[in-house]
């Protein structure tokens, strides 16, 4: 029965994917204008891709990390997601991280 489990995980982390690792670890981000912060995440398996998210904006594919630099047009607050898409169809469970950006102003 053990064995018969251990596959079923092991199919189900092929067909859906699994991201993990990311960073910063806080979904919480403040960051002032005019910074730049790398987001990043892990990806399991690597046939799987990633799909990033800005405000509902699609702005990268298939990168284990992004970099958001906002200028002082972007103070306020915004939300980055970063979602697992399988090119072979199988999305049933898709996998996704997201972080609430506060963009501050520089002092």
């Amino acid at each position: 029965m053990k064995k018969l489990m251990v596959v079923v995980f092991l199919v189900m982390l092929l067909v859906w994917g699994c991201l993990y690792n990311f960073s910063p670890v806080s979904s919480a981000v403040e960051i002032d204008a005019g910074e730049a912060v790398v987001f990043s995440v892990d990806l399991f398996p690597t046939t799987s891709s990633l799909l990033w998210f800005l405000d509902g904006v699609q702005v990268g594919t298939d990168m284990l990390s992004f970099t958001y630099a906002p200028d002082t047009g972007d103070i306020g607050t915004h939300k980055l997601v970063v979602q697992e898409f399988n090119p072979n169809g199988l999305n049933i469970g898709t996998q996704y991280h997201q972080w609430v950006i506060e963009v501050l102003e520089a002092e």
